[in-house]
């Protein structure tokens, strides 16, 4: 799965159902999607925030698109931003602070490793252990789509890949079962908590979740609101 910067629930239910999680940090950089942006919100309705890189193009890799010389200046009004937003929020001082130590980065930093270190983090608080590594650790240069993910896999000696509900019609499936290779598809069932405002916002960042949240309740949540199905 492509590095994605404080990604929604969806993403850590993929992490939390695997053994092994690999981010595809040497793919092409994909923009308008949520590898530099994501949703919050505050009493009024969501807010979309989108880190400042520099020069992004769809041309270039995800560990080769540095954050933007205007980095410093958006952390810190992201950061003013998540209290007036959240401070109101329960568990707003600790995960306040988590993010703030996450996006204290030093110069000549990418979004693949901003990326990486919000849901690494994350699992850090959450006590969630797994195997973690990066594609571009793998002799996969010459492949794409679902060679690669397949090339991966062998290295790995994996038995099963899980892919993300979105992905469904990327991959096929008797490709993957002829070289031994079970494809399940990962669903966030729908779930909803305590949160700011007067309608309910799904898919939002976890911030979100994490600002309103217990570990418990969030363990709960991976445990219990998602399902994995065979990829037909």
């Amino acid at each position: 799965m492509q590095p994605y910067i404080f990604p929604y629930l969806g993403y850590f239910h993929l992490i939390y159902a695997a053994d092994h999680f690999v981010f595809l940090d040497h793919v092409n950089f994909i923009k308008k999607g949520w590898i530099n942006r994501n949703r919050v919100r505050n009493s009024q309705g969501e807010i979309l925030f989108s880190i400042p890189l520099y020069k992004a193009s769809q041309n270039r890799a995800i560990n080769e698109t540095m954050l933007s010389e205007e980095y410093d200046k958006w952390r810190n009004k992201f950061l003013k931003q998540l209290e007036l937003s959240y401070k109101k929020a329960p568990n707003f001082e600790a995960i306040h602070k988590l993010i703030e130590n996450t996006l204290d980065v030093p110069e000549g930093y990418n979004i693949s490793e901003l990326a990486i270190d919000s849901v690494q983090n994350i699992l850090k608080y959450l006590e969630i252990k797994r195997e973690i590594s990066l594609s571009s650790n793998y002799d996969v240069q010459a492949f794409r789509g679902q060679e690669m993910i397949m090339s991966i896999c062998k290295s790995l000696n994996a038995t099963t890949y899980i892919n993300a509900v979105g992905g469904k019609s990327l991959y096929q499936t008797d490709d993957f079962n002829k070289v031994g290779i079970e494809l399940l598809i990962s669903a966030k069932q729908p779930v909803q908590y305590d949160q700011i405002g007067d309608e309910f916002i799904d898919n939002l960042s976890i911030i979100d979740v994490l600002m309103h949240c217990s570990i418990e309740q969030i363990l709960d949540m991976l445990s219990n609101n998602h399902s994995l199905t065979p990829n037909e």
